[in-house]
């Protein structure tokens, strides 16, 4: 097998992406960049439905905001942490822009592989895609 072959069979396609926000605009936005990349988004407004959501449906990646009424983000990384401990989770959050990463931070210890703060742009989105596409380096 070709190098070029082999790290082709490596990278893991994501295909179906649950996104979790409860501003509608956020999640309309998200979902058109993304299907817009050729990726399925799976757009909800709350924890409970996400949790229900992943367990029904196949799900590649999650995109979680933090900061949502109800159970919040970084409740349901948790929860995704026992249902589903090899799903890959991105952090989202405004509350960054106002110099408070500390939920960010704590995202990324709950397991959180990335983490945009708000608005997010496309590219951001789609590079965090690609990198959990490619997988941990070193593996």
């Amino acid at each position: 097998m070709s190098l070029d072959n082999k790290i082709k069979k490596e990278i893991k396609k994501i295909k179906n992406i649950l996104v979790v926000d409860d501003d509608q605009i956020v999640l309309d936005y998200i979902d058109l960049i993304l299907n817009g990349n050729g990726y399925s988004c799976h757009p909800v407004a709350n924890g409970e439905v996400a949790l229900r959501y992943a367990k029904e449906h196949p799900v590649d990646l999650a995109i979680i905001d933090i900061h949502m009424p109800g159970m919040d983000g970084l409740e349901l990384i948790r929860e995704f942490r026992t249902i589903a401990p090899s799903l890959p989770v991105v952090a989202i959050s405004g509350g960054a822009l106002f110099g408070d990463t500390m939920f960010l931070t704590a995202a990324e210890r709950f397991g959180a592989v990335g983490c945009l703060v708000k608005p997010v742009n496309e590219t951001d989105l789609i590079s965090v895609v690609h990198r959990v596409e490619a997988g941990p380096r070193g593996s």
